[in-house]
């Protein structure tokens, strides 16, 4: 199932909370919220949308696939516990808020722009949440590099 996003504001009112009860409501006929009831993709495909708000997809069961290639900013706790969603893809400009991930643990991919994906397999501690900021600021501080050994 896919959840398009092409008139964030007309459709939606420019409120997140009403694509998580949209995503979230899929195939659920009483069943607990906790529990997955349709694997879900998100394409958002407004070019208006420059970020995804605070807790936008808090605990967010159904959602598996984000595709939002012009989003510039994840917010505080976007994705907490979204414990279902396995691959996002988004800007190649991307600003990562604390916890913008955190708790989800299936999540395998961050594509951050065409053809290059972040692999999220660092931990955090000895809880083993996932911790795709290591991931992108490895990838920033190789950019970086690679940039300084074109002068």
């Amino acid at each position: 199932m896919v959840v398009k996003v092409t008139d964030f504001v007309g459709h939606y009112g420019g409120d997140w909370r009403r694509v998580k009860e949209e995503v979230n409501g899929i195939n659920r006929m009483g069943e607990d919220d906790n529990v997955a009831t349709a694997r879900v993709h998100v394409v958002v495909s407004d070019r208006a949308v420059r970020n995804i708000g605070v807790e936008a997809f808090l605990l967010c069961r159904n959602l598996v696939k984000v595709m939002a290639p012009f989003v510039e900013e994840v917010g505080k706790g976007t994705f907490r516990a979204a414990s279902n969603i396995r691959h996002v893809t988004l800007s190649p400009i991307i600003v990562v808020h604390p916890g913008g991930f955190v708790l989800c643990y299936s999540l395998e991919v961050l594509a951050v722009s065409v053809g290059f994906e972040l692999d999220t397999g660092d931990r955090w501690g000895t809880v083993y949440w996932n911790n795709p900021t290591a991931g992108i600021t490895k990838f920033a501080k190789w950019r970086n590099q690679m940039e300084d050994k074109k002068e």
